[in-house]
Formats: structure tokens, C-alpha cells, sequence
């Protein structure tokens, strides 16, 4: 089994939150062996349990029956698991441990108080660890997360590349129509969704889900057209109370402060946006299909930008600009992070012992 390139989750971070999987028995086989070092199934087993427990703390037991990365959660987990041990092993080896400050040393000292009191010598005996185990994989930890922690990635020649792609994210609003922009409306609107957020994406729901969600739509508007009120229609089938919850009615970088009383045209996905500032005051559109799902909106008034929008909009822009920039500070150095990472890696002799792994994980 080749071990993955993926993110670190370091044991100093991890193992504070607690983890506990009940009483294995000791175990002192080899799960894997590193440029020569060979790690114990004891300490997989140590891996494992924090994974699970960090998981949990996330999404509640009920992740369980969740997919993520496109398989089953607990394989999801099980992988993140030896990834994450192996990973802090080969980036500890990069820290020299005479670095290690004072300072360090107590931090260190007091994660070894703090899991040995969260898990209890008991457990931790039970599963083959004892405490100049403990103490060394809290050091290792730690000094992987020293060694992410002093790197840095971005010399003076990356000046350039960050400006360029600062500009390119914002050259909408340098050359953007501000009046236009801040053209100001206010609606009242019904939101059905068809699909939701699944770490971080978004994910349409299956054909037959996503017809019985336009059939609601079909439904609050044939009560609109018969004389329904809007607010009551809005309040038995709208998704979302808030406006601005809707991705649809904030997709620019100025949104207004009290969307209550109006939306700015630029915050409004383009071409909901091109339909309701067609649409009368105190009329309805017709239902809007959009990559989120349907729409409805009833037009309540139109209104011009002040000084105070232009001036709003100015340090709006500026804002998010150096927001920007900082992720994308720290994107590079967790790309570059990652190709160090992955030289190490492709150095590293790692032998995994996959029948040792399945017995950790078998259930």
C-alpha cells in the first residue's frame, strides 16, 4: 500500500480533543516501517481512534452514514489516519528535536497531562502505550508542526505573481459600471433549493428530487396568481427567511448592510438580477431557474445609489482585495507546503503492513 500525499492532521493538535475506541489489548506488532523506524500497531491504533473522534466532534455520530471523498466515511477516516501518522513521522525527521525551546518542552509536557487525563493510562496501556510512548509521539507531533510552522514559501520574486492574480480576481470592479452596480431594489422573494453544500460543494440533488422542488415552486406561484398574498405564500414554502442566505442574492463582493430595506444589482446572480430590475415595481416575476435551484420574486421598489453606497463600495473593494490576497498567501505556501511534503514522501522508504491495518480497522 502506498501511503497518500494528503493534508497533515499532527497528533499535538488532534489528540487534545480526546478519542477513545475501548479496550484492544496490547499490541506491539510493526504497522509500518519508515526510513528504517518502525512504528508500532499500538500507536495506529492511537491514530485511528484521534481520526474518529475529530470526525465525530465535526459532524456528530451521524457522520457515519454520510459519504465523503465519494466512499464510505469510515474508510474516509481510516485513510486520513495512517496518512496523518505517516506524514507527521517524515516531517518530524525534517525538526531538529535540540530546536525545541523551553518553551516547546512545556507545551509538550502539558499535551502529555492533558491526553493522559482525556484517555487515561488505563486505555492507553490497554492498547500497548506506555508514557515514554506517549511522550515521544507528542514530541514527534509537536515537531512536525514546528517544522509546517517555520517554513516559509514566498520570496520576493512571488511579489509579482501574487499582484497579477489580485488584479485578475478584481479587474471586474476596476472596470465595473459603480452606478450600475449599485443600482438599489427592494424584493420580497420565495427561495426552493435543489440541491445543498457538501464540504464546501455544491451538490444537485437526484432528477425525481429536483422535479418534486419545482413542483412546490409551480404550486406557491399558482397561489400568487390567484390572488395569494406574497408574504404568506413566502412564509409556507420559502427556503431561506434571510435573503442574503440565498448564494443567488449575494454573489458580488458589496453587499448591502441592511438587506431588509434593499439589494445592490451587482449582488445579484446576473441574470435573476436582468430579470427582476425588468419587472415592475409591485409585480412578480415568473420562476427563475437558477444552478441553485428556483426563484421567485416580487418587486417592492427601485431606488439610486447615495454617496455613502459609492463610498461603502471603495473600501468594500479595497477590503476584500487584501482579504484576497492574504489566502492566497497562505494557498501558496500550503501548495508549496505540499510539494515539500511530497519530495520527502517520494525519498521516504515506507513499508506499510497491510494486514496489520485491517486487523486495526476491522470492526
Amino acid at each position: 500500500m502506498k501511503p497518500k500525499k494528503g493534508i497533515i492532521l499532527l497528533l499535538i493538535l488532534a489528540l487534545l480533543t480526546g478519542c477513545y475506541r475501548g479496550e484492544e489489548g496490547p499490541a506491539d506488532t510493526v504497522l509500518v516501517t519508515i526510513n528504517g523506524e518502525e512504528v508500532s500497531e499500538a500507536e495506529g491504533r492511537l491514530y485511528l481512534e484521534m481520526m474518529e473522534r475529530i470526525y465525530e466532534e465535526k459532524g456528530g455520530k451521524e457522520i457515519w452514514d454520510i459519504p465523503l471523498s465519494g466512499q464510505d466515511s469510515r474508510k474516509t477516516t481510516e485513510e486520513n489516519a495512517l496518512d496523518s501518522l505517516i506524514r507527521t513521522k517524515i516531517l518530524a525527521r525534517e525538526y531538529d528535536p535540540a530546536r525545541l525551546t523551553d518553551s516547546d518542552r512545556r507545551n509538550i509536557e502539558r499535551g502529555i497531562i492533558k491526553v493522559t487525563t482525556l484517555l487515561g493510562e488505563k486505555h492507553l496501556k490497554a492498547i500497548g502505550l506506555e508514557a515514554e510512548d506517549l511522550a515521544r509521539i507528542m514530541e514527534e507531533s509537536y515537531r512536525a508542526f514546528r517544522f509546517e510552522r517555520g517554513m516559509s514559501f514566498l520570496p520576493g520574486t512571488m511579489e509579482s505573481e501574487l499582484d497579477q492574480r489580485v488584479a485578475e480576481a478584481f479587474i471586474a470592479y476596476e472596470v465595473a459600471d459603480q452606478d450600475a452596480y449599485l443600482q438599489r431594489v427592494s424584493i420580497d422573494a420565495i427561495m426552493i433549493y435543489t440541491g445543498e453544500w457538501i464540504d464546501g460543494t455544491w451538490v444537485r440533488y437526484p432528477a425525481s428530487q429536483r422535479e418534486e422542488k419545482l413542483a412546490r415552486m409551480e404550486e406557491a406561484y399558482a397561489r400568487i396568481q390567484a390572488g395569494g398574498q406574497f408574504a404568506l405564500t413566502r412564509n409556507w414554502y420559502t427556503e431561506d427567511k434571510i435573503l442574503t442566505d440565498s448564494p443567488v442574492l449575494s454573489e458580488g463582493v458589496v453587499v448591502s448592510e441592511d438587506p431588509a430595506e434593499y439589494l445592490y444589482q451587482g449582488q445579484i446572480q446576473d441574470d435573476v438580477a436582468e430579470a427582476i430590475f425588468k419587472t415592475p415595481a409591485g409585480e412578480t416575476t415568473g420562476i427563475l431557474e437558477t444552478q441553485y435551484g428556483y426563484i421567485l420574486v416580487k418587486v417592492l421598489g427601485f431606488s439610486k445609489p447615495g454617496y455613502l453606497d459609492q463610498k461603502r463600495y471603495e473600501e468594500v473593494v479595497d477590503q476584500a482585495r487584501e482579504e484576497y490576497r492574504t489566502e492566497l498567501i497562505q494557498e501558496l505556501e500550503a501548495e508549496q507546503l505540499e510539494s515539500e511534503y511530497s519530495r520527502l514522501l517520494e525519498q521516504a522508504a515506507v513499508d506499510i503492513h497491510e494486514d496489520v491495518w485491517d486487523r486495526i480497522t476491522k470492526r
